[in-house]
C-alpha cells in the first residue's frame, strides 16, 4: 500500500479556521503571501494577520494603510517522519528563527510565532524593538495553539477580540457570565531552546 506523506501545509486550512473563529472581524488572516523585500528578492510567510480595517483588496493584490496593518506573522514546519520506520524527529523550532525574525523585520511586525501544531514560540517586539521576548507552549490540540495565538495577539495590540459565538464554544474553559472571553492556555510545558 502506498505511503502518503505530509507537509506543513496538512494541517493548515484547519488551523486558519480557528484563527480566523477566534479573531473575529477585526482581523483578516492570509496563507502565502507575497512580497518584494528590501534587497528585491521574492519572499513567501506562511501565514499573515492583518488589521481588517487598514488592509484593502485591488484585483489580486493585498494593500495596507499603514506601517501598523500587520499585526502578525506565523511561521508553520512539520515534523518529520521517516516513512521507512515510522520514528518521528523534531527539529528545534528556533533554528527556523532567523527566517521568521528576517520576515518580522520586513513587514515592520511586532509579534511572530512559530509552529509545527504541537510547539509554539511567540516573539514579541512590543516592549523592546532591539530584542523580542520569547515564549514557549505546547499542546496536542490544534484548538489550544490557537488559542494561544489568539491570546497573545489580544495581550499585545489595541484591537478588541471578539469570539464568534460558535468559537466560544470551543474555548478551553469562560470566565465569569461573558460566553465571548477565553481563558488563558496553561502555560508552556516544555521549552525547546
Amino acid at each position: 500500500m502506498p505511503s502518503v506523506k505530509f507537509s506543513e501545509h496538512s494541517d493548515r486550512p484547519e488551523f486558519i479556521d480557528l484563527l480566523k473563529r477566534g479573531l473575529g472581524i477585526k482581523f483578516k488572516v492570509y496563507q502565502e503571501v507575497i512580497y518584494i523585500d528590501a534587497n528585491g528578492t521574492k519572499q513567501q510567510t506562511d501565514i499573515v494577520i492583518f488589521d481588517a480595517e487598514k488592509v484593502n483588496i485591488i484585483g489580486d493584490s493585498l494593500k495596507w494603510t499603514s506601517d501598523d496593518s500587520v499585526i502578525a506573522i506565523i511561521e508553520t514546519k512539520i515534523k518529520h517522519t521517516r516513512i521507512d520506520t515510522g520514528i518521528q524527529r523534531e527539529e528545534r523550532l528556533d533554528i527556523n528563527e532567523p527566517q521568521l525574525l528576517e520576515y518580522l523585520k520586513s513587514l515592520k511586525c511586532k509579534i511572530g510565532f512559530l509552529t509545527d501544531y504541537n510547539r509554539i514560540i511567540s516573539y514579541n517586539y512590543t516592549n523592546n524593538l532591539d530584542k523580542p521576548e520569547k515564549k514557549p507552549y505546547y499542546s496536542e490540540r490544534l484548538d489550544e495553539v490557537a488559542d494561544f495565538i489568539i491570546e497573545g495577539i489580544r495581550n499585545s495590540v489595541n484591537i478588541p477580540i471578539q469570539k464568534t459565538p460558535a468559537r466560544a464554544g470551543v474555548a478551553l474553559s469562560l470566565k465569569g457570565s461573558n460566553p465571548f472571553l477565553c481563558a488563558t492556555p496553561s502555560p508552556a510545558r516544555y521549552p525547546y531552546w
